[in-house]
C-alpha cells in the first residue's frame, strides 16, 4: 500500500507499507522524533501504534506544541 506522508517543515513523500503497518511505521523515512509530532488522518489525531486501515492514502505529520 502506498501512503502520501506530509511532514510539516520536512516535505512530502510516498511511503510504501505492508499489511499491518502502523502509523508510526510511516515515519521511518523522515528525521522526526515520535515524541515531538502528531499524526493526523482526515484532520484527527492517530495513535502511532495503531494499525492503519486499508483506506488511508494520506496523512499529515505536525509538530506537537507543548503547553497546548
Amino acid at each position: 500500500m502506498s501512503v502520501t506522508v506530509e511532514v510539516v517543515n520536512e516535505g512530502i513523500e510516498e511511503v510504501e507499507t505492508d499489511d499491518g503497518a502502523t502509523f508510526g511505521d510511516l515515519l521511518d523515512p523522515f528525521d522526526v522524533s515520535e515524541q515531538e509530532i502528531i499524526v493526523l488522518v482526515d484532520g484527527l489525531p492517530a495513535a502511532l501504534d495503531a494499525e492503519m486501515p486499508d483506506d488511508v492514502d494520506q496523512v499529515r505529520v505536525v509538530p506537537a506544541t507543548p503547553g497546548g
